[in-house]
C-alpha cells in the first residue's frame, strides 16, 4: 500500500515546481506558489 496520501504527493509536486522555478531564476513566481500552498 502506498503510504503517501494524495495531499502529501501534491505537496511534493508543488515543491518540485518551486525548485524548478527557483533554479530558472523565477523567484517571484516560486515565492507566490510556495506561500499559496504552504502558509
Amino acid at each position: 500500500m502506498n503510504s503517501d496520501t494524495p495531499k502529501k504527493q501534491q505537496k511534493a509536486q508543488i515543491l518540485k515546481r518551486v525548485k524548478y522555478l527557483t533554479k530558472h531564476g523565477r523567484h517571484q513566481e516560486a515565492m507566490s506558489l510556495f506561500s499559496k500552498h504552504f502558509k
